[in-house]
């Protein structure tokens, strides 16, 4: 067990590619979405936060994503963690931890074979976009630089 952090440079990525919004969205999949892609509050439209609520509620969402890579991954380098925490995050714990990414990962974190499990992790609603295989390829770059 590890007990790695992000980054400030994973977390700064993470905000710019997340985007603030400070009202309520529905995301792609049609989640209604907050902050920095904080999708446990609110319940729907109309909803607002200020940009401390934001943080808040960003520095919640990632706690548990790092406590699941160090309680269930063999993480040592920075980059690795940094690139998983960005996939996860993005992806969900619960929806993380069913992929074969996850199992390769889980079994050897230098397994090449990782690469392309997660350059197939770009669907959201069912349909596949640019944007995340652009964000999957930069976080898989990340991921094998170290």
């Amino acid at each position: 067990m590890s007990n790695l952090k992000a980054s400030d440079k994973c977390l700064a990525s993470l905000m710019t590619v997340e985007e603030l919004r400070l009202q309520s969205y529905q995301d792609v999949a049609g989640n209604w979405t907050i902050g920095y892609g904080h999708m446990a509050f609110p319940a729907g439209p109309g909803q607002s936060i200020t940009m401390a609520d934001a943080l808040r509620l960003f520095k919640e969402d990632v706690a548990p994503v790092e406590d699941f890579i160090n309680h269930n991954l063999m993480i040592n380098s920075q980059n690795k963690f940094d690139a998983l925490v960005s996939l996860i995050f993005n992806l969900g714990i619960g929806n993380f931890s069913h992929t074969l990414c996850y199992r390769l990962v889980k079994a050897d974190p230098e397994n090449l074979a990782i690469a392309f499990e997660w350059v197939e992790i770009i669907k959201s609603g069912g349909k596949r976009y640019r944007g995340l295989l652009l964000r999957r390829l930069s976080e898989l770059q990340l991921y094998f630089s170290s």
